[in-house]
């Protein structure tokens, strides 16, 4: 075997070497995003629940309505939305709500704001694949936890 290949053979074998010895995490975002709310929760002493959605959830009022959202209802919501860091991204007041088809927002909300009825209020921390998944959406980076604060004003159920 001539030096050329000879030092092929041992640069290969030290790749193979180092790759075999590399940790992996081989866990799936949504396993990480649990992991970073289940680490949020507990360090901000929040009573959140978590849906079987992954949507962890927090009723700070359940609301005074008889209806609950369902996807064709045309929501009006007050919010502040939040990364786990703290840094407000987004936020609707009382002078401006959003008026939007449930079915229309992200998962994470089509989940959670079903939770209460009118006139209720919610916290919802939701993992990042029911949120922007991978992309990001202007000041929210790709991957990201969100933390909302809802407060669902009226709601309204068409036939669509």
């Amino acid at each position: 075997m001539n030096k050329i290949g000879a030092s092929i053979l041992i640069t290969l074998g030290i790749c193979v070497l180092l790759a075999s010895c590399a940790k992996k995490d081989e866990r799936t975002i949504d396993e990480i995003d649990a992991e970073k709310i289940e680490n949020f929760i507990k360090n901000n002493n929040i009573r959140a629940q978590k849906d079987v959605s992954g949507v962890y959830y927090q009723i700070l009022h359940a609301g005074n309505g008889t209806e609950t959202p369902v996807l064709n209802s045309k929501i009006t919501v007050t919010y502040t939305g939040r990364l786990l860091d703290g840094t407000v991204f987004d936020s609707k007041a009382s002078d401006s709500p959003l008026t939007q088809y449930l079915a229309y927002l992200i998962k994470g909300w089509q989940y959670g704001v079903p939770l209460i009825k009118s006139g209720g209020s919610i916290r919802l921390i939701i993992p990042s694949s029911l949120g922007y998944g991978r992309s990001e959406q202007g000041s929210i980076p790709g991957n990201s936890v969100l933390d909302f604060d809802i407060s669902l004003v009226s709601l309204q159920t068409t036939a669509r």
